[in-house]
Formats: C-alpha cells, structure tokens, sequence
C-alpha cells in the first residue's frame, strides 16, 4: 500500500461543542476504520495511524481550524509555525465569568444606538494598547493547569484564590472588520497562546465597558488555513484518503539545506554539521521558523530538521530518518 500517506497533517474545521482531544480521538479512528477496510477488500495488512496529536487546542465553545498530525508528522509538530488568525465576535453590554457568552452574566448594560457608535469607535481606539508583546492572564474557564488541575475544574468548584499568572503573547495585527446593532468583528493575527476571551476582557476593562466573546473562529493555524480544511463529516464521507497532507508536502515548505553525500550518515546519526558541508541553502520556507530547516540528500529526502541563527552552524534537533 505504498500509495496510502499515513504520516501527513489533516486540516479539520471544528464545530463549537467538542474539544480539540475529542477531535483527535475521532480522526484517528476514523482513518483506521478506513485503512482497515482498504486491506480486508485487498486481502493485505498494512500500517494504521499509531500516534496523531494536533498543533494547538482550540476552546470547546470555538469552531474553526485545527491541524492533526499523524505517526511520523507528530515529530515535527514543534518546529512548525506557531501563529494563529482569528474571527472574534463581541457582544457590547455583557461581561461574563467565563470571558465568553457560555458563561454566567456578571454585568450588564443596555446602550443606545448612539451609544453602541460611541463604544466601538472607544474600543477601535484602544486596540493599539494590544499591538505588539503583551502581558495576559488565562481566563479563569481555561484548560491552563494549576497544581495539576485545569483552571475550569477548579473554577467549577468555586476556588477562587486562583493564581492564573500572566504570560507574554504577541499580536501582529488586530482590526475591526464588521459592525451590527451590538456586536462588532474583529480580525486577530496573533501568537501561540494568546487567549482570544482574555484579550476581549482586557479590552472591557480598559475602555470599563462589558464585553464579552459571542463566537469565535480560528481561520488560520501555523498557517494552514481553513480554505483547506475539512469538516469531520466530510472525512467520514471520503472515498479515499486524499484530506491528508502528506509529511513530505509540508517538509518541502521548510527552509532547506542540503548536505554533501560524505556527510550524510553523520546527519542520520544526529551530528551537527557546518556550513562547509552544504550544496545549498533556501531560507523561502512557510511553515517554521526562520531558523529551522529541513536537512536534506540530493535526492530530495528529509533527512532531519535542524537549527542555525547563523547560517553557519545548524544543531540537529530532530532525525527523521535515522539509520
């Protein structure tokens, strides 16, 4: 079955309601029931998804992109671009324990239209405070652990000397897209984990206006976007396996550099290797860091994934295929 790419990353759009974990769980035996199905009308055994992971959560009340690795993609999970986009919504007048319209409503005001007008060009005005390296704390309702329990299970049970420290973020960009009666849109470019509802509540307490997140969408995760996503039950429906991204896909939108012939048992081995021992050097990568590349033979094969802020030295940090 040498035509069945199971190592690659699956683009899933989620539905508000379930948890990026449950999600996993769902591809994985989605596709194994798939493969199994495959080798019985071939009378075959073949490989089935071992190990599959994701990039980054995403709230059970959000819907909208999460990438799910798959057996050897789960290795290089790390090293993949980091940033996020997102669609927000905010419900002007209501503040809530949980930062979002799932929660108990702790506050709320009713504006006039004029009012509503004054308020957003208020909070339009103070977006450039969030631009930029920030310090934010997790919402109290968060899957962030405490002492080795999650934020929500300790909220829920109304402990609320809860010491949720503040950690640095970065925005690139946030806007305002869309306006209607009392709800406004935001686009947010940002970092990983950046909390969207905290950014919302930091925003209520600096204007002092309630708002609170009425829906949220992530149309963009380590740059694979939703355009290229599929629901679960699209998945579910396919006649074959072509929603995978195959790992080689994304490999090749790594940085790359090429290594001499003599050089490449010690590569396989994890030796970290010089700038003398290259071919060639591409820095137009997409899907990582500048500083991490994709250590390639001359016949194209990814060898491992390495680190250099030079250009000159490169760190092995991950062999990908190991003699």
């Amino acid at each position: 079955m040498e035509n069945i790419k199971l190592s690659g990353f699956i683009i899933i759009n989620k539905v508000p309601g379930f948890s990026t974990t449950n999600y996993t769980d769902k591809i994985k035996k989605i596709i194994n029931n798939k493969l199994r199905s495959i080798y019985l009308g071939k009378g075959i055994i073949g490989e089935l998804v071992e190990k599959a992971g994701h990039t980054g959560s995403l709230d059970p009340f959000a819907s909208g992109v999460i990438v799910i690795a798959i057996n050897d993609a789960t290795k290089i999970i790390q090293f993949l671009n980091k940033q996020k986009k997102y669609i927000a919504e905010i419900q002007i007048g209501i503040s809530t324990d949980t930062y979002d319209i799932s929660g108990q409503i702790i506050k709320q005001e009713k504006y006039t239209k004029t009012e509503i007008n004054k308020i957003i060009k208020l909070i339009e005005s103070s977006l450039s405070n969030f631009i930029g390296k920030i310090e934010q704390a997790p919402p109290p309702f968060s899957a962030k652990k405490i002492q080795g329990k999650r934020a929500y299970e300790l909220a829920r049970e109304n402990i609320t000397n809860i010491n949720l420290k503040k950690h640095t973020v970065y925005i690139q960009n946030i806007s305002i897209i869309n306006q209607y009666k009392d709800k406004l849109t935001l686009h947010v470019e940002c970092s990983e984990g950046t909390y969207i509802r905290s950014l919302v509540n930091d925003i209520s307490n600096l204007i002092n206006i309630p708002l609170t997140l009425s829906f949220l969408v992530r149309i963009n995760s380590n740059n694979f976007d939703i355009s290229n996503s599929y629901t679960i039950e699209e998945i579910k429906n396919s006649a074959d396996l072509n929603f995978i991204i195959p790992l080689n896909n994304v490999l090749d939108n790594f940085s790359k550099v090429v290594i001499q012939d003599k050089y490449i048992f010690k590569v396989r081995n994890g030796h970290h290797f010089t700038k003398s021992s290259t071919i060639t050097l591409n820095k137009n990568g997409i899907y990582n860091d500048k500083n991490i590349f994709t250590v390639m033979d001359k016949k194209r094969n990814h060898l491992a994934i390495a680190y250099s802020d030079n250009d000159i030295n490169f760190k092995i940090k991950r062999v990908l295929m190991p003699f």
